[in-house]
């Protein structure tokens, strides 16, 4: 139900436009809402719609300077016996044209025509909204409702959903300061591409995605439990139920979820309100169960951690090796010591070694006295004997793993299609190995894929695009993992994680490989791996530095909407960028698995929180009352 709002006043563009404002509604719900603009009172009848977008709200008033206006436009002058500054203010709005819909081919087309005074400015047809800016087809990824002024009577329940193809070959970046809900986001995103079963690989430094399989939040949202009785019990359920089945029944639930809420393109949560059995079919079930085989036994998701093991790896060549060993020691090698160890890191002696082994051997190769006049030697040996320390203590952690092992079965057809998604815990590890592991994992990735002969040695059997899956790669806390340069201050892990990073978005696109950044503080991220990426979802930032930084690496927000950004609450946030057809402000859908680790609640917790004894305190003199 479209609302008249305003009407177009003064000179007037194909691209831009003033109205003056009837509506009382506040600055916060007008700013960043889409309008539409017609020329008459017709609405319903027209087949092409201009669309428009409201920049900025002024205010003004004859008796009052403009900032007295805005200030003043909202306060009770009781004193005077009337609210002068309601009285006379008018609102303005500053609109930019987005474009001409036309609603039967559901195309926006550039605007063409110039705006004339006097047309009227309506709040948007939600259909309007829906062609804007929801999919229908499987690829796109809805994750959350459009926070845009519908007038006094229309509600905001128009879904979001993003082009699944753009967000992950053309990049995503997700910023926002702490609180403000980007790990929430990037959980979303990750939840709709489980059941789309696109291979991803997530650096999780903090375990926020240690539970990204677990639906339970959606259950408790819905009906106050952990589980959901009339899903887990009702027939659909039985039917795919194994006696072999190493899933449990409440994790079928989750699946068969997952699956029909993609392939019916409707929120999870509908499934269950009026009862599920009306909307999962055990057809569709059997269906999906003959084409991706083991779907209802496997998990989608596997969660890893690892220390990268040390050794030649002959498809990467020298270079990866003296690599690895640099982050793991902090140190770089100089000119000298890298020609020497070019001479002995691929030796057929050290053949088939890895980890203390391979190091113990790679040192004991070194030359030494008379043949060694200028002890390199005895300084690359040294230097081992540093890595060595830092194997033995990372290996006392977490188990080794070959990084050829485990590219290999995320990335090649011939592995199980499931699980699709593997989660790589960090949160163990020292800062630099964390660096270590992302520098592994995405150059050997990376490098198989685009076929580079390695240097100094070797020999690569290519992964053609036959035999080969697409990669979508996600960094969580991205500031930490691939730091902005400073110079002659990074540290060794910081250049070789940033620069297997950079060979990303230089060049992935074209191999199938996409990532995702996510960051509280975009500023300090690599600037080459943000500009590189084509969609963004913006939350809150506070800081100018940041917001700076995301004006320099984003196309379509202003000075006006940088504003906005600075104030967005918990939840919503600016999409931008080639993943949506225009700019538009969101209420992000909570996540519907369990957070990795809960909020800390140091002093209120009942059981361990510091105020422990308050609490008992008041539960005894309760009793006795």
């Amino acid at each position: 139900m479209r609302e008249p709002i305003g009407t177009v006043y003064d000179q007037t563009t194909t691209s831009a436009f003033i109205a003056m404002l009837n509506t009382q509604a506040g600055d916060e719900k007008l700013k960043f809402s889409y309008m539409e603009v017609h020329p008459d009172d017709k609405y319903s009848s027209r087949q092409e719609v201009v669309i428009a977008r409201i920049k900025d709200i002024r205010k003004e008033n004859p008796l009052l300077s403009r900032d007295q206006a805005g200030l003043l436009s909202n306060t009770e002058l009781t004193d005077l016996g009337f609210n002068l500054s309601k009285r006379f203010t008018q609102q303005w709005a500053e609109c930019v044209v987005v474009g001409t819909l036309n609603l039967k081919t559901r195309k926006l087309d550039p605007n063409k025509r110039a705006i004339s005074p006097n047309d009227t400015l309506t709040t948007p047809d939600p259909e309007t909204l829906k062609i804007l800016f929801s999919g229908e087809d499987f690829s796109y990824i809805p994750i959350g409702k459009i926070d845009n002024y519908m007038g006094k009577t229309s509600q905001n329940d128009v879904w979001i959903a993003l082009k699944g193809d753009e967000v992950i070959s053309k990049h995503l970046s997700i910023f926002g300061m702490t609180g403000s809900g980007k790990t929430n986001t990037a959980s979303v995103i990750l939840e709709e591409l489980m059941p789309r079963f696109h291979r991803t690989i997530v650096f999780d430094p903090h375990d926020d995605y240690m539970r990204i399989f677990d639906y339970q939040h959606l259950f408790k949202k819905t009906n106050g439990n952990p589980e959901c009785p009339n899903l887990s019990t009702c027939s659909v359920v039985s039917h795919i139920h194994k006696s072999n089945n190493s899933l449990k029944r409440e994790e079928i639930c989750h699946q068969a979820l997952r699956l029909s809420s993609v392939f019916l393109n409707q929120d999870i949560s509908s499934f269950f309100i009026s009862g599920c059995q009306q909307k999962i079919s055990t057809q569709f079930l059997d269906e999906i169960e003959n084409e991706v085989p083991k779907i209802f036994t496997t998990p989608l998701v596997e969660q890893l951690e690892f220390f990268p093991e040390v050794a030649y790896y002959p498809d990467m060549g020298i270079d990866y090796t003296i690599s690895m060993i640099e982050a793991m020691i902090e140190e770089d090698f100089t000119d000298a010591q890298r020609r020497m160890l070019y001479d002995y890191i691929g030796d057929n002696s050290l053949t088939g070694l890895q980890g203390v082994n391979y190091l113990n051997r790679l040192s004991d190769r070194m030359p030494t006295g008379s043949a060694d006049p200028y002890r390199t030697g005895a300084t690359i040996r040294a230097k081992i004997t540093q890595a060595r320390g830092t194997y033995e203590r990372g290996t006392s952690i977490v188990e080794a793993k070959r990084i050829d092992e485990l590219a290999q079965k995320i990335c090649l057809k011939n592995s199980p299609n499931l699980p699709c998604m593997f989660v790589i815990s960090l949160s163990n590890l020292s800062d630099n190995i964390r660096k270590l592991c992302v520098f592994a994992v995405v150059r050997y990735i990376f490098r198989k894929y685009k076929n580079i002969v390695p240097q100094g040695g070797g020999a690569i059997s290519p992964w053609t695009p036959e035999i080969r899956r697409p990669i979508f790669f996600v960094f969580e806390e991205a500031r930490s993992l691939i730091p902005k340069s400073h110079g002659q201050f990074d540290r060794t892990s910081d250049k070789v994680a940033r620069s297997a990073a950079r060979e990303l978005a230089y060049e992935a696109r074209g191999f199938g490989i996409g990532y995702c950044v996510v960051s509280q503080k975009p500023s300090s991220v690599d600037d080459e791996v943000v500009s590189q990426t084509n969609t963004h979802i913006i939350h809150q930032l506070k800081s100018e530095d940041d917001r700076n930084f995301v004006k320099s690496v984003t196309e379509g927000l202003e000075r006006e909407d940088l504003a906005l950004v600075g104030s967005l609450g918990p939840g919503r946030a600016i999409l931008t960028g080639s993943a949506i057809k225009s700019p538009v402000l969101v209420n992000i859908r909570e996540r519907y698995s369990i957070e990795g680790k809960p909020e800390p609640r140091h002093l209120s917790n009942r059981v361990n929180g510091s105020c422990r004894p308050y609490y008992n305190i008041k539960e005894k003199l309760q009793k006795n009352v």
